[in-house]
């Protein structure tokens, strides 16, 4: 900066000097040439006492001189007021172009030992008509002692303007690049927290400018490197989760199968029938689940399960949870009406096929445990379905629990893979059941409604 004001000081300083002397030089000309032409067109002779006179009003020195073939130049004795002893060799080269300007005003700097340089000028004077042929010259004289306070005048008043100007650009200069620093300053700190991890976006201060801009392209690149590194994370869970399932699944299902196995050599009595039906449905469902926890896996597709009619789903959902709910001592409905205006299924719509039967019953098993944890003992749940035909049969199921609902913690993020706030939880029920759904071209969603919890799952049976 201060060399930027050190070369701009000097800029002005020299343009100052040029255009300074350049207006003395001009002054100093047009002071020549209006004493001059004076002279040259006077009507009466140029006398002593004349010359006296315009020398008092002009401030110049005057003299005149003429030139003779042999014996050069000589000082009129009459009119000169040089004195006549002065050395005429400096006149040489101003009769010289005196003799060739055609009457154009010029002038030299020349050196006399009395008053060092002087600017001075030559003019031809007409010839007398009582003269000889000898021709005469006007010679004017401005020591530099004259023309010096006129070039310092004009040359102080611009250079202390610049030198004015240049300070106080300087200053205005230095308040805006602190200005701009503090913005750069601040948006470096936000960089670097962004580098540390820390993808939260700040307010850009300032005008609308570049750096406005540069603040919401940081903010934009932090608002990507946040969703980059949460799906980082997620799928290194995924992974991670991928790996404890192919390990523990073929242990599982072992253990299931031998479990299921030895149930069904059973003879049972009347009374436990139904039991250990009931339990051998549950064995198979959570054989199905094991396995679907290698479907998270982004780069394996998902394989459908066999087709069920929707009154089979019905009816599986009313088996698997109603006895749970009984255990639990909560109260459980689970009612069906099909269309918008029929309120009763009859029997071709319990014939509904619904591809990947088990499937769905898994998800809205899970659904369904989740109210029924969630309500608790001496708590409520309903489970509703319905379908609906606008050109693809579309098939809702709602289950709505009486409990406190979700946290704020968990809201936004329960369909996420591994999102719980369950101490043994893992959280992959929501994510599955979301999966499923969307496999499906529908979707499941929750919403607080009365005092209720709903999450409504939807999908598309059929073309």
């Amino acid at each position: 900066m201060l060399l930027a004001v050190f070369f701009a000081a000097l800029g002005v300083i020299v343009c100052s000097k040029w255009f300074a002397d350049r207006d003395a030089r001009n002054a100093t000309l047009q002071h020549f040439s209006t004493t001059g032409k004076l002279c040259v067109t006077a009507r009466y002779p140029l006398t002593a006492s004349v010359l006296t006179q315009i020398q008092e009003l002009s401030s110049l020195k005057l003299g005149i001189v003429s030139r003779d073939v042999k014996k050069g130049l000589r000082l009129d004795s009459k009119s000169s007021l040089f004195p006549q002893s002065e050395d005429l060799r400096w006149m040489e080269p101003l009769v010289d172009q005196a003799a060739d300007s055609n009457g154009k005003t010029f002038f030299v700097n020349v050196d006399l030992e009395d008053s060092n340089r002087s600017n001075a000028t030559a003019f031809v004077l007409p010839k007398r008509e009582d003269a000889d042929e000898k021709q005469r010259y006007l010679i004017l004289l401005e020591p530099m002692s004259l023309s010096a306070p006129g070039s310092v005048q004009a040359f102080v008043l611009p250079l202390a303007t610049g030198l004015f100007s240049s300070i106080l650009i300087a200053l205005v200069a230095a308040f805006v690049a602190s200005k701009i620093g503090k913005r750069i300053e601040r948006l470096g700190k936000h960089v670097e927290k962004i580098a540390n991890g820390s993808f939260e976006s700040i307010a850009p201060i300032g005008p609308s400018d570049a750096i406005h801009s540069l603040y919401e392209s940081v903010n934009g690149m932090s608002e990507q490197l946040q969703k980059s590194s949460s799906q980082i994370a997620q799928n290194e869970r995924s992974r991670l989760i991928n790996l404890m399932a192919s390990g523990l699944a073929h242990e599982l299902r072992n253990h299931l199968t031998g479990a299921r196995l030895a149930i069904q050599t059973c003879n049972p009595d009347p009374e436990t029938r139904d039991a250990l039906s009931i339990s051998l449905k549950q064995m198979k469902l959570a054989e199905e689940s094991i396995q679907k926890l290698l479907t998270l896996r982004v780069d394996e597709p998902d394989k459908m399960a066999g087709p069920m009619t929707f009154g089979q789903i019905q009816d599986s959902l009313r088996e698997l949870l109603q006895p749970i709910a009984v255990h639990q001592r909560v109260h459980f409905q689970m009612h069906a009406c099909c269309g918008l205006q029929n309120e009763l299924c009859g029997p071709s719509v319990l014939q509904q096929s619904v591809e990947d039967g088990s499937s769905i019953v898994g998800a809205l098993i899970n659904l369904g445990l989740n109210a029924l944890e969630a309500a608790g003992p001496g708590g409520a749940i309903a489970l509703s379905s319905r379908i609906l035909n606008d050109g693809r049969a579309k098939i809702e199921w709602q289950v709505k629990d009486n409990g406190p609902g979700p946290t704020a913690e968990i809201a936004e993020t329960m369909f996420e893979p591994f999102a719980t706030t369950k101490r043994e939880g893992v959280g992959l029920g929501l994510a599955m059941c979301k999966r499923i759904a969307q496999r499906h071209a529908g979707d499941v969603t929750w919403k607080r409604q009365d005092g209720w919890t709903v999450f409504t799952m939807a999908i598309y049976s059929g073309k």
